[in-house]
């Protein structure tokens, strides 16, 4: 705080530092081009005299809210929305933007119209669209045609939008390759809407190590239906009941894997003796169920982060094409998994 206990002001932090005014806006709006020292100097004045950035006077003088906003799935896993939301704000508040999260439940009439909303009325200055909308392309057509920039995560394959996503098909292929290592042959696969190009991404994964090992992967043991708890558990009590149960289960993610070892134990069977059960994400759930799984971690929250990242990049002009990144994948050996039975 100043001496006559006035808010400090730019103006003050500018005398302090014993730059100029612009300066100190550039480092406040974490402009590129400013000196490590300088933006160091201007760092310390402000803290030295309190000073906070105006939100209302940085709108103004901008034309932006300096806001991102991020549409998130209701039923999304608990871990993965967290992550989401936190990678999200950490990346955000990095450039000096904050954040807005958005938990809808489908894509209809109602939901549609609010987040077009966001862009109509400009109530942020681009949005971080997450499953199911990453894959809505008259959606992402929508919010172009208004002059919304947005980010896509995980983004499908051909976005022409900011795009983030991580190489699920690798995971799967380690996830498989490790099974058919350990003696499996009579793999199931159970994972989420078949239509999702997450879903096809990762099943093209385990194809491929499948094939490689010349191992049939038998349409009767695939199971797609909804990224839940309640689909592993279904989908596994089926499988296990069926005539030829399979000896290993390999699910899309960490949720439906613990549904799975649910329906395993109910009917006396424990992992991994006799039975396998690996999942993909490696979110905390995963080292809660017994035994705690083998998996494929995913770094959501990495991503998400680099997501808004990118997405300021397009908002404030600092590439020309919208970027993208990919994350790379790797597994995690727990205790949910082990030799086929013999």
């Amino acid at each position: 705080m100043t001496s006559n206990n006035r808010a400090p002001t730019i103006k003050t932090v500018a005398r302090e530092a014993g730059v100029s005014i612009k300066t100190v806006s550039r480092v406040m709006n974490a402009e590129s081009g400013v000196r490590p020292g300088t933006t160091a100097r201007v760092q310390s004045a402000a803290d030295r005299l309190g000073y906070v950035v105006n939100p209302a006077a940085r709108r103004l003088a901008s034309g932006r809210t300096h806001t991102l906003g991020v549409v998130i799935y209701a039923s999304s896993h608990w871990q993965w929305t967290a992550e989401l939301i936190s990678g999200a704000l950490a990346g955000a508040r990095r450039r000096g933007y904050g954040l807005g999260p958005f938990i809808l439940q489908h894509y209809e009439k109602a939901e549609r119209e609010i987040i077009l909303e966001l862009a109509s009325g400009r109530a942020v200055d681009g949005v971080i669209l997450t499953v199911p909308w990453n894959e809505n392309l008259t959606l992402h057509e929508e919010l172009a045609a208004r002059g919304m920039p947005i980010a896509l995560l995980p983004a499908p394959a051909g976005s022409a939008h900011c795009a983030v996503r991580s190489d699920d098909d690798r995971g799967a292929a380690l996830l498989t390759r490790r099974l058919l290592e350990f003696g499996h042959r009579e793999i199931a696969v159970i994972g989420g809407q078949e239509t999702l190009d997450l879903t096809r991404l990762r099943l093209s994964g385990v194809r491929e190590a499948m094939d490689a090992a010349a191992a049939p992967l038998a349409p009767e043991r695939l199971v797609f239906e909804d990224y839940t708890f309640r689909t592993g558990y279904r989908a596994a009590k089926r499988l296990l009941a069926s005539k030829t149960p399979p000896t290993a289960i390999l699910c899309f993610s960490d949720i439906l894997a613990a549904g799975a070892l649910r329906a395993s134990h109910e009917l006396g069977i424990h992992p991994p003796i006799g039975l396998s059960i690996v999942g993909m994400g490696n979110q905390a759930i995963a080292e809660l169920v017994w035994p705690p799984l083998t998996t494929i971690d995913i770094p959501s929250e990495e991503m998400a982060a680099k997501a808004a990242d990118l997405l300021i990049d397009q908002i404030e002009g600092v590439t020309g094409a919208p970027g993208e990144a990919l994350f790379n994948t790797r597994l995690v050996a727990r205790g949910s998994d082990g030799p086929a039975p013999s």
